[in-house]
């Protein structure tokens, strides 16, 4: 069964189509939306799909941050949809059962494919999907990753804990939690508990990967060791003691003479 959830308020769908908006006959009703009527349609066909459309041409409507054109788009579990100003997370039950315990495997890390890992500041940690190219940023709560709607990155799949992940900040870094029933996998190698990141780690987490990403740490210049400076008043004295070696040498040789 898929169902919407606002704030704390879990919306069941059936087959047909639900009303959302201002209005007083909508299904979920903003009461105090600036915007008044229906703004958006969620439909439920019979077997099961649904999507949403804008209900008017001038309604703003967006999934997953980007604005609805003219055609319904379809919703899969975990999609965000914003109808004025409010978030509405969509999830189908179907995706978010039991978790099916896999059998452990350990994979092969191939050095040579490893990508090249540098230090990563502590600042501007994102995951970048390999699957779709779309973009997470850390927030300084912490990332969550799991197979339920209410996680910021939704990952499908019956070997994903509802919960199975987290990326967050510590103090020597970016770190990744791992709190599933399967493991996370990390360039190819399954993590502990706690792993640090760095720039360019791939993370697996059910079917899906994601390449880590942070700012570079600013690298101080190189200090360029310093020749001390003679003391004062030296220079000269040492150029009047050669002028008095010349001297005494040119004068030796003229009495040699």
């Amino acid at each position: 069964m898929a169902h919407l959830r606002l704030d704390d308020q879990k919306i069941e769908l059936s087959v047909g189509e639900l009303w959302i908006g201002g209005d007083g006959d909508a299904g979920v009703r903003f009461g105090a939306a600036a915007e008044k009527g229906t703004l958006a349609i969620i439909t439920v066909d019979p077997r099961g799909a649904a999507s949403v459309r804008r209900a008017t041409s001038g309604a703003s409507v967006l999934v997953n941050g980007v604005a609805l054109g003219a055609e319904p788009a379809p919703l899969l579990h975990g999609d965000r949809i914003e109808v004025a100003g409010r978030q509405l997370r969509f999830s189908d039950d179907r995706k978010a059962g039991s978790t099916t315990v896999v059998p452990a495997f350990e994979a092969r890390v191939d050095t040579a494919a490893t990508p090249t890992r540098g230090r990563a500041a502590t600042s501007g940690g994102r995951l970048v999907s390999l699957v779709d190219g779309r973009e997470y940023h850390v927030p300084s709560t912490g990332l969550q990753i799991g197979r339920d709607a209410t996680c910021d990155v939704v990952v499908p799949g019956t070997d994903v804990s509802r919960r199975h992940a987290e990326v967050s900040l510590g103090p020597a870094g970016y770190v990744l939690r791992d709190f599933s029933a399967n493991g996370v996998h990390v360039n190819a190698a399954r993590t502990g508990d706690a792993h640090p990141l760095r720039r360019g780690d791939i993370i697996r987490i059910g079917a899906e990967e994601f390449r880590f990403y942070a700012d570079q740490p600013s690298v101080a210049p190189a200090e360029v060791p310093s020749v001390a400076a003679p003391p004062r008043g030296a220079l000269p004295m040492v150029l009047l003691a050669g002028a008095v070696l010349i001297g005494a040498t040119l004068l030796f040789l003229i009495q040699d003479r």
